[in-house]
């Protein structure tokens, strides 16, 4: 998958880069990062779904929109996560970071006004896709990965490999039941991702909640961007949650003994507290 430029160097695109680059916590702590900002607004809404008073009411338009908030919010993690993990895997992997420079150089850019900006060019890479778009996220993962797939849900395939879930979940659910997992988890995906472009883009539109569909959204988006996490990590030497089978602890490591499997945290884990050990 060749690497295509989208946005010029420009003084907003590199303001943006540099607002992005502060933000970001350390490249090592993106799978971290991401739990951290899902389980934050998990549990805000779901206090929000429990609130008594909230649920007494007739009218039910503000348990809506909020759900409608909530579901966009997720694919904002969505983006963060997979703009960053973009960011990480160009700089550990110095072929990718040829690729973009010699693609910059062959359309007569130059790159000094990045390095004048102390942006890297990883930084500008991230902006050339649209995390906000399935297709788009597809294309960079084909790029970093040196795939072809023509959904992102395809990467599930064979990611579902010496790893043990905290929790039953969908993607459990779809397995036990045989299901196309891949196909079910696009269809899923895709779902949410056109509500959160309704929510943003036409405020007459009113989400009515569907239980069984958000508890399947918030399992993809909980449990997919964790089987990439682990994919880079092997790939990568970083460090993941592991589970020792035999001891039943779980710890970060980028050294897994023989009894110890990757962990997946679900998404009714966010609702206690968890102690890992180096």
């Amino acid at each position: 998958m060749n690497f295509k430029i989208k946005k010029k160097i420009k003084p907003n695109l590199l303001k943006e880069l540099a607002e992005l680059k502060n933000n970001r916590t350390s490249f090592n702590d993106f799978s971290e990062s991401y739990l951290l900002n899902i389980s934050r607004r998990y549990n805000l809404m779901h206090h929000i779904l429990n609130d008594r008073e909230l649920r007494k009411e007739k009218d039910k338009h503000s348990i809506y929109i909020a759900t409608g908030q909530y579901i966009s919010s997720l694919v904002t993690c969505w983006e963060t996560y997979f703009r960053d993990i973009f960011v990480y895997v160009v700089e550990q992997d110095p072929n990718k970071k040829t690729e973009i420079s010699d693609f910059i150089i062959q359309k007569g850019m130059s790159i000094l006004e990045l390095e004048n900006a102390q942006l890297n060019l990883s930084d500008y890479g991230s902006k050339q896709y649209n995390f906000q778009d399935l297709n788009d996220t597809c294309s960079a993962l084909n790029f970093l990965l040196n795939e072809s797939k023509n959904r992102i849900s395809e990467f599930i395939e064979g990611s579902i490999e010496d790893v043990v879930f905290t929790k039953p979940n969908f993607l459990l659910y779809w397995i036990n039941e045989e299901k196309d997992i891949s196909q079910e988890l696009y269809s899923v995906l895709e779902q949410g991702f056109e509500i959160r472009h309704k929510v943003i883009h036409d405020a007459n539109f009113i989400y009515k909640i569907e239980p069984h569909f958000i508890n399947a959204f918030e399992d993809c988006m909980v449990i997919f961007p964790q089987l990439i996490s682990i994919l880079l990590a092997k790939k990568y030497n970083a460090k993941r949650p592991v589970f020792n089978v035999d001891k039943h602890y779980s710890r970060l490591t980028n050294n897994p003994n023989d009894r110890e499997v990757n962990f997946i945290f679900s998404r009714n884990d966010f609702e206690g507290d968890y102690q890992i050990v180096d």
